[in-house]
């Protein structure tokens, strides 16, 4: 899951510019096939780490719990690290979208 994060996960560009860091907390239902549910915020950090937060959860492919070898719903909370160090800061890459003008 670290390895996954590492990777995949990108600095929202508001949290970049307001030199955020912090803690998400989401919290969230896997469903019996794998997919999920209910997602929250329990923690907040701002500048769209949250939004960043669901979006990871959401391309993990979640195995749901089992109960006697039939998938059942199970809930679920996970702590996401949006920490500014140096390497964030050298491979930040803005999000930039042509105005189209």
């Amino acid at each position: 899951m670290a390895a996954y994060l590492r990777d995949h996960l990108r600095y929202p560009d508001a949290a970049f510019r307001l030199n955020l860091s912090g803690t998400v907390t989401i919290g969230f239902v896997v469903e019996p096939d794998g997919s999920l549910t209910n997602i929250h915020i329990i923690k907040a950090v701002g500048g769209g780490c949250e939004q960043e937060a669901i979006r990871i959860m959401q391309n993990i492919c979640w195995k749901p719990a089992t109960i006697n070898g039939k998938n059942v719903r199970s809930l679920h909370s996970f702590d996401i690290h949006f920490k500014l160090d140096d390497e964030t800061r050298s491979n930040h890459i803005p999000n930039r979208q042509s105005s189209g003008i």
